[in-house]
């Protein structure tokens, strides 16, 4: 059982492919001479009827690019709201596993992630990197980028700069202190009696 999602670039052999959905919510691309013969993915078809050529769809690489699909076009996927839902697509040269693969290679380490460099653009070869969850975390929306003498921090990056814990400056700026004041002025130490 699939579903046909949309028309994809030709195979090497000059194929029309399709990018296709199966029921249990797996990606596949399928040549067009494969589709009526093919009842599913790999895994709920079987290894005979399998359309994967690539060798990798066990890797973290082909799981981060079907969950990528799956937060942009599934409206069953608890992310799509933030994803999908407000417009971020993916590159239609992605929707083949092969070509994301081709463009984003290996991750560098278990613990790169795929991350987009402009959280409002889709993902895209010149808009997608790997990188770790550090570095994603400071690229997320909802971070307040404060300004000191005209550099534009996360507040994570000024507590790093500063040495200042990041709930001090919170509770400064909460309290109406100056951005400036915030990040310069050194804590006051309290003793105890």
């Amino acid at each position: 059982m699939k579903v046909l999602l949309k028309l994809k670039e030709r195979a090497k052999n000059g194929k029309v492919q399709y990018a296709c959905k199966c029921a249990c919510g797996a990606f596949m691309v399928v040549r067009s001479d494969a589709l009526k013969k093919i009842q599913g993915c790999h895994s709920c078809a079987g290894k005979r009827n399998a359309p994967y050529t690539h060798g990798k769809s066990k890797t973290p690489e082909y799981k981060a690019w079907r969950s990528m699909l799956d937060r942009c076009t599934s409206k069953n996927n608890k992310m799509y709201r933030h994803y999908g839902g407000r417009g971020i697509k993916v590159h239609k040269r992605w929707w083949l596993f092969e070509n994301f693969y081709a463009d984003m290679g290996d991750r560098p380490t278990p613990l790169h992630m795929l991350d987009r460099v402009d959280n409002d653009k889709g993902y895209e070869p010149a808009n997608c990197a790997w990188r770790l969850n550090k570095e994603q975390q400071r690229n997320k929306r909802n971070n307040k980028i404060l300004v000191l003498d005209g550099e534009g921090k996360t507040l994570a990056e000024w507590v790093e700069i500063t040495g200042i814990a990041g709930t001090t400056i919170h509770n400064r700026l909460r309290r109406g202190w100056s951005t400036e004041r915030a990040l310069t002025e050194s804590p006051q130490i309290q003793r105890r009696r």
